[in-house]
């Protein structure tokens, strides 16, 4: 299931199931020695441990505005503090892949703000060559992904209500109820 706007210019309704049939078809490979990590020491540790747990993958192309993308970071902090009540059963990815041209100033606007997520930054575009079924529509660079890297859930739940709660169900379904339940 998969929930999305249509916009003009914009690929088809069939166009998406099509695309998303395809980017479901194989494992999503995340080469995380391969690229550059901004984040706390703690986070490195947690984040290059091979445990099995759920990924939340949010994956910016070079044909991203990279700069613009960080600035909406800060729009995940509530589903992140969510996640955490999980403790690392699931762990948010944020992968960007700034082009050759705009990899200085992507460099000099992170390093301007503080995340409370660790960033990803793909500089060999290891991670579009380890995954060819990644398309270049920016609608469904956001995913997650089981325990296997297998793709369940497309779409960005900080922007659509309905992918939202699918991804609460699926994560409750998959994880159980957090820790800190209560209120919820």
């Amino acid at each position: 299931m998969v929930c999305f706007v249509s916009c003009n210019n914009k690929p088809s309704q069939k166009e998406i199931k099509e695309q998303i049939t395809k980017l479901k078809s194989t494992p999503i490979a995340i080469p995380l020695d391969k690229m550059v990590f901004f984040g706390s020491q703690m986070d490195s540790i947690s984040y290059f441990q091979q445990t099995k747990h759920l990924k939340l993958v949010m994956y910016y192309d070079s044909s991203s505005c990279t700069s613009c993308a960080l600035k909406k970071v800060p729009s995940w902090d509530k589903t992140l503090e969510r996640i955490k009540t999980y403790s690392n059963k699931i762990k948010a990815y944020f992968i960007f892949a700034p082009s050759d041209s705009k990899l200085k100033l992507f460099y000099i606007a992170l390093k301007n703000r503080t995340y409370s997520t660790p960033i990803f930054v793909d500089t060999m575009g290891c991670f579009e060559y380890r995954n060819p079924n990644i398309l270049s529509t920016p609608i469904l660079h956001s995913f997650l992904l089981d325990d296997q890297n297998n793709v369940i859930l497309v779409g960005d739940p900080t922007k659509n209500p309905r992918i939202e709660e699918m991804f609460w169900r699926i994560v409750k379904e998959k994880l159980g109820e957090p820790k800190d339940s209560v209120g919820r």
